[in-house]
């Protein structure tokens, strides 16, 4: 018995000698709640965003209480309640005050901007992509794409569009970001294939090269459905199909089913132009099953549809008689919704 109380004793003092696990800080949660989002764990990441705030706004940091709401309306539009994530922003803005850090006003208003344009409300996301410009200055690349996508992305003018995108690309060559460049390159690309433009081949190939090497694989998939679509379009058969049973290996890989929907798709309509019929019907019939259960996850629960995912441009991509080339909107558009934590010593 004596042996065992002083077993006993020592694991008290063991465990009064431990130190503390430190609670995780608003700025801790800012930090977890900002690499969700990229990670477009969106339910996670507003989790993560609403701990932060209440940190933070217990603290009485303003700081932190306003990266979080800022992040909080990010994971909200992303899951389809724009409303509400616009109000979350606005709440971020009024945290922030007249004195808080130009460049952190900035982005809440970038974000802002990319908010009223999906609401439709155009006159004021210029407003607030103006008050943008002055807080972070010309010259900010992000601020710029985003700026120049929001307005093609209604089609207001691709010709627009094409000149602003090609200065964005030739400025990012220039500074050889890894990041900028294949983002204007596949909006490029896009702009060159729905013209009918061969040059759209050589973008995307481009593109998807510099992703690879920067084993950046999420986006290959969709660079893959583009290319593919317009090497079929030029009765490229055997290249596109080439081009599509890459992509979606990595789809799959990447466990990215919305993806390996449109791309099976894509399969579907090139074995019907190849007139392989059992092929066609197989690969159409996988589309389907894969489709359903996306459909299914949702109904469930298990699953949230978001502007991402967009589940009723899924259903209706699989009746069109061409594969139609798509641009990825969360990656430097959306992806913008959230912003980077700071710290009070790095608010520059």
């Amino acid at each position: 018995m004596r042996g065992v109380n002083a077993v006993r004793i020592l694991a008290v003092l063991a465990l009064a000698a431990a130190p503390a696990v430190e609670a995780a800080s608003a700025l801790d949660q800012n930090r977890a709640a900002f690499e969700a989002f990229h990670r477009r764990d969106f339910a996670g990441s507003e989790r993560l965003a609403r701990e932060a705030w209440t940190l933070a706004e217990a603290d009485k940091d303003a700081l932190q209480s306003a990266i979080a709401s800022a992040n909080v309306a990010a994971a909200i539009a992303m899951r389809g309640r724009l409303e509400e994530g616009f109000e979350w922003s606005r709440r971020a803005e009024a945290r922030l005050g007249l004195n808080g850090p130009r460049r952190l006003r900035g982005r809440i208003l970038v974000a802002q901007a990319i908010l009223l344009e999906l609401q439709g409300q155009a006159e004021a996301r210029e407003e607030a992509f103006r008050r943008a410009h002055e807080a972070l200055g010309e010259g900010d690349w992000d601020l710029a794409f985003a700026e120049t996508l929001a307005k093609g992305h209604d089609w207001q003018d691709l010709g627009m569009m094409g000149q602003e995108m090609t200065g964005l690309r030739n400025t990012a060559r220039g500074s050889k970001d890894p990041k900028h460049a294949p983002l204007a390159l596949l909006v490029t690309g896009w702009l060159d294939g729905v013209g009918g433009s061969p040059q759209a081949v050589k973008s995307f190939e481009e593109a998807r090269a510099m992703l690879e090497s920067g084993n950046d694989k999420a986006a290959l998939p969709l660079v893959d459905h583009n290319l593919g679509s317009v090497l079929l379009k030029a009765d490229r058969l055997d290249e596109a199909q080439r081009v599509y049973e890459r992509g979606l290996k990595v789809a799959r890989e990447l466990s990215d089913r919305r993806m390996e929907v449109i791309l099976l798709d894509d399969l579907s309509q090139l074995f019907s132009q190849k007139e392989d019929w059992p092929r066609a019907i197989a690969a159409d019939r996988e589309a389907g099953a894969r489709l359903a259960a996306v459909a299914e996850d949702v109904r469930a629960g298990r699953l949230e549809d978001s502007l991402l995912l967009d589940l009723r441009r899924l259903v209706k991509a699989r009746y069109t008689h061409s594969p139609q080339l798509l641009i990825d909107l969360f990656r430097g558009l959306l992806e913008q919704l959230a912003v980077q934590p700071m710290t009070p010593g790095n608010e520059s």
